[in-house]
């Protein structure tokens, strides 16, 4: 950029904030290699602090949209009604905070191990799954092996973050058609899994249940719009992120979690090691461009319209069940079904990474 085509006035406001950072950093020319005393590097260095904030910004405003995406399908559809210890606003916007937090470890483990297939994708989730019930609550050990699976796999990895993250994107990314499917099949569940409460809490009515769904819902259509409003949307955290964000983590991990959960020293390290191993191979072996940049694109706008099936088909299967008193303990079901099938994914995933052949020369 050249500095002969801005005004006095920017100049004065590059030079406040050339020496303000000078200042606060005590030595700018030794960290960014730039000359407070010529004015076309102090003009270069803040064009180059805009762009990065202007990526940062970007990074964060994607992260905060895809954490609630998948906190809608982690914490809202699992609770699947309104209750005060767990889905009243205040605490349901710390939660929405620490989810947003694990998304953005989630993208970080996506764009650094080039995760671009189902099996790595898996691994991913498995990542964001253990961080929410592993590190963050607990209830990884509570029945030890069983919820290694369930819900950190079972449910964040397969239901969050492959249906209900990447199955979505691609739909929205394809035909109506395909956002019907994927639409239609995410209210069924949802229905069929929320009486699975009726047995523990009591039924909630059936207008209660449709205006929490409902709202949850439109705050998800909401998010899906501007996360591919954002685009193009490049996930690129620099090193201060990655390790700000690591840190954070262990220190969690470290002061909590092993003060809760002892045996988390000799559960959680050695899967995330394993987890880190293959993903470490399928980066080596994985050539193309992540997930985040695979799933962007052009959206029709009429697409989004038709995600309202999810809370709509919700309603309708709830409603069956409620006209009809029949109750069915769904939990029991899912966990039957999904239990087992989080364990035979993880074991897949790994299997088919270390199959996979390098690239030739």
């Amino acid at each position: 950029m050249s500095s002969t085509l801005l005004p006095k006035k920017t100049y004065f406001l590059l030079d406040a904030s050339i020496l303000f950072t000078t200042a606060y950093f005590k030595n700018l020319s030794f960290l960014c290699g730039v000359n407070p005393a010529s004015k076309g590097e102090r003009v270069k260095f803040v064009y180059m602090v805009v762009c990065i904030m202007g990526d940062f910004i970007k990074r964060v405003l994607g992260t905060l949209t895809a954490g609630y995406i998948l906190m809608y399908y982690s914490e809202l559809v699992f609770w699947a009604k309104y209750d005060p210890a767990h889905t009243a606003l205040p605490d349901l916007f710390f939660t929405f905070l620490v989810y947003s937090l694990v998304t953005y470890g989630f993208f970080s483990v996506i764009t650094m191990f080039r995760v671009r297939t189902l099996w790595a994708l898996f691994l991913a989730g498995a990542v964001y799954g253990w961080l929410l019930e592993g590190v963050v609550v607990q209830t990884m050990y509570a029945h030890f092996p069983l919820q290694i699976s369930f819900t950190g796999l079972a449910w964040h990895a397969l239901i969050s973050v492959l249906i209900g993250w990447y199955w979505v994107m691609s739909a929205l990314k394809k035909s109506y058609s395909a956002v019907v499917s994927v639409s239609g099949l995410i209210g069924l569940f949802y229905g069929f899994w929320a009486i699975c409460w009726w047995g523990e809490e009591g039924i909630t009515s059936l207008g209660a249940f449709s205006l929490y769904v409902i709202t949850t819902s439109v705050v998800l259509i909401g998010c899906y719009w501007v996360y591919h409003k954002l685009q193009p949307f490049s996930f690129e955290p620099t090193r201060i992120e990655r390790v700000a964000l690591a840190a954070f983590f262990v220190c969690w991990f470290v002061l909590g979690t092993l003060q809760v959960q002892p045996s988390a020293a000799v559960v959680l390290p050695p899967l995330f090691g394993l987890v880190y191993m293959a993903l470490k191979r399928n980066r080596k072996v994985e050539q193309r461009e992540d997930l985040i940049a695979a799933l962007q694109g052009d959206i029709n706008v009429k697409n989004y319209l038709f995600l309202f099936l999810i809370p709509f088909v919700a309603v309708v299967v709830y409603a069956f069940f409620l006209l009809s008193y029949l109750w069915i303990p769904t939990n029991i079901l899912v966990y039957v079904i999904t239990t087992p099938l989080g364990f035979i994914l993880f074991i897949f995933s790994v299997v088919k990474i270390f199959q996979k052949s390098p690239p030739g020369p």
